[in-house]
């Protein structure tokens, strides 16, 4: 599942369909009740991970993709 930086997103649409493709290989920090941790973008309440993918795309970064091994 690598990718080259030939892959990654060059435009806006494309950070967008990035985010949205690997929204559950995307890890974030967030404190859920009253408890920080690491968090997939797709386990956070749909608000909350929209904050951190519009912060993503406001400051135009190109998220970590964090590989998962078979199984996981």
């Amino acid at each position: 599942m690598g990718l080259s930086l030939e892959d990654l997103p060059k435009t806006l649409d494309e950070l967008c369909d990035y985010i949205v493709k690997y929204a559950d290989s995307i890890a974030v920090r967030e404190k859920i009740d009253g408890k920080w941790g690491s968090y997939w973008l797709t386990e956070l309440p749909v608000k909350l991970a929209l904050k951190h993918a519009m912060r993503f795309i406001k400051e135009g970064r190109v998220p970590v993709i964090i590989l998962k091994e078979e199984g996981e």
